[in-house]
């Protein structure tokens, strides 16, 4: 069985609630529990959705940290707090809660974008401004990865 790999972009817009509809190409690969997190807010701030094998592999490497370090400890209250377990529901709906919402700057018109083995959201504008600035070090990028 090859890995799961989610890739593409997909603009969309929350409803009245807060629900995100996903993308039928890529409900499959996240069956209808998820869970939703806290992304990075560098270079802009994002949320991920991670489906259960990819969070299960994440948190078997988290929990074999030494959490007398206190980067560890950091990393993992800032980690696990701002994860929400989620389902998706027979519509295909996502709800967003309204602290995720705040994190991630989003109001209504969101980009679901592919990251591999999880899914990032970006706020209309911040994935505009973001995928803009990609384009432009691609090349660069792509060089020193596969050199």
């Amino acid at each position: 069985m090859s890995a799961l790999s989610f890739n593409g972009e997909y603009k969309h817009a929350l409803d009245d609630k807060g629900r995100l509809t996903m993308p039928s190409g890529i409900r499959d690969g996240l069956g209808s529990k998820v869970v939703l997190s806290k992304g990075s807010k560098k270079p802009m701030p994002r949320l991920r959705v991670y489906p259960m094998p990819t969070w299960e592999k994440m948190t078997q490497k988290l929990d074999g940290l030494n959490d007398f370090d206190p980067r560890n400890a950091e990393f993992k209250l800032r980690f696990y707090s701002g994860s929400f377990p989620s389902d998706i529901d027979k519509q295909g709906r996502l709800l967003i809660n309204q602290e995720l919402r705040s994190f991630g700057n989003i109001s209504r018109d969101v980009y679901i974008v592919g990251a591999g083995n999880y899914l990032e959201i970006y706020d209309k504008d911040a994935w505009e401004a973001m995928r803009d600035s990609l384009d432009e070090s691609f090349d660069d990028l792509a060089l020193e990865i596969f050199q």
